[in-house]
């Protein structure tokens, strides 16, 4: 990993946090002295849903039940996860507990996949799964 980082022209670092121990890796890995190396910081500051509340839920049958409420009072929403088992899990879910055939039909999943899924309607963009 260090040769890559060493020999990459450009090393780009995104995360919602970044811990003492990334920043170490990175200083280490860019150095070719062991001294400190000069890292390039960029913060975005866009917020796109500002205003929008996030909710917070540790439960998985309370979040369930809550995207099923959106969902049947036709309400879109976007729902990330961080496996693929998990999105898979939660689109499965959404597609039999949906009793609207029309809503059930636009319930889509993006994943690693994408070339394998090639069921989307035209005006959708060219990716996910339904």
């Amino acid at each position: 990993m260090q040769c890559l980082i060493r020999n990459a022209f450009k090393v780009i670092v995104a995360d919602n946090t970044l811990s003492d121990h990334d920043f170490d890796f990175l200083e280490r890995a860019l150095s070719e002295t062991g001294e400190p190396v000069d890292l390039t910081f960029t913060i975005n500051e866009f917020q796109t849903f500002e205003g929008t509340p996030a909710i917070f839920c540790e439960d998985r049958n309370e979040m369930l039940k809550m995207i099923m409420v959106q969902n049947d009072n036709n309400e879109g929403c976007v729902i990330a996860c961080n496996t693929k088992s998990d999105a898979n899990f939660i689109f499965e879910y959404m597609k039999a507990n949906t009793k609207c055939p029309q809503r059930r039909a636009n319930i889509l999943m993006c994943d690693s996949s994408i070339q394998k899924n090639t069921n989307i309607p035209p005006s959708r963009p060219p990716y996910g799964r339904s």
